[in-house]
């Protein structure tokens, strides 16, 4: 009787110390834990820094008000700062405050862009994934996971033989960490990608330079923009930018390549951003008919 007791006790301490370090988290609830709306719900801000095979590819700063992206080493945008209803980017010491014009004026509606400028979904492998292991250590939750069979088939056609994920979370609010993704090729070669997330971190600098632009009263030229001049669909539109900054212009891509900026009316004079970015402005633009 009492070498049964004891073979029971021992497999109990046993049981015990086999699930210590052990945890249960759903495909689900990493997900959740991946999405920006959901991170900012306790947090003012998020702070990403993506990496593949340890160069860093992208900085990102992101609130309920508006993202920063940063991308190092880029030679025509070094970072762009968008808003719903204001665009800026900044290269090389120059700043430009972007206009959204339509042929019917201009609009300054990004909210769109802005949902396309930062992708806010961190972990969308993770449902297409075989969770293999969860272990809890340090107050921190680490799930290694494999692409699943399907999934993996249908990567076939660019090499991809084997991935694997390692997702590092709190173990206490399940907030996600980092994120470390392995991708194997049929010739062997390896890279990773890698996402480490702060929370509540400082602002980086030439964001708060960008910041300091967007809050000027002082200072400021005043902007026209004229569509369609000279036809009855001419609309005319001014506003106030601070001095300083180079002036741009988005649009739709369907009329890429088709619309004409310039300085006079009668649409001769090209118009140049980098001429003159202290006084005030009046650019004509031309629609396609």
């Amino acid at each position: 009787m009492k070498r049964t007791v004891s073979l029971i006790l021992m497999l109990c301490i046993a049981l015990l110390l086999f699930s210590c370090g052990k945890s249960e988290i759903t495909a689900q609830e990493i997900y959740d834990a991946g999405l920006v709306e959901h991170m900012l719900e306790s947090h003012q801000s998020v702070s990403v820094l993506y990496k593949m095979d340890g160069e860093v590819l992208i900085e990102a700063y992101l609130t309920d008000e508006y993202s920063y992206v940063y991308y190092p080493g880029e030679q025509f945008l070094g970072a762009q700062y968008m808003t719903d209803s204001a665009s800026y980017a900044y290269s090389d010491g120059d700043c430009v405050r972007y206009l959204y014009i339509t042929p019917d004026g201009v609009t300054n509606d990004f909210a769109s862009d802005r949902a396309e400028l930062f992708f806010g979904d961190f972990t969308l492998n993770i449902m297409t994934e075989v969770i293999e292991s969860v272990t809890e250590k340090d107050g921190r939750m680490t799930v290694k996971s494999v692409l699943s069979e399907q999934a993996l088939a249908e990567l076939a056609t660019e090499g991809i033989v084997f991935a694997s994920s390692e997702y590092v979370l709190d173990a206490q609010t399940r907030e996600l960490i980092s994120i470390v993704s392995s991708y194997t090729y049929e010739d062997g070669a390896i890279f990773r990608m890698e996402m480490e997330i702060t929370y509540d971190a400082e602002k980086p600098e030439l964001l708060r330079t960008i910041l300091g632009y967007e809050s000027q009263t002082e200072d400021l030229r005043g902007v026209t923009v004229v569509s369609n001049p000279g036809t009855s669909a001419e609309r005319s539109q001014s506003l106030q930018i601070p001095a300083g900054l180079i002036v741009g212009f988005t649009f739709g891509d369907e009329f890429e390549d088709r619309v004409s900026f310039y300085t006079d009316a009668a649409c001769t004079m090209a118009y140049d951003p980098y001429a003159d970015t202290a006084s005030d402005l009046t650019v004509y633009v031309r629609w396609p008919e």
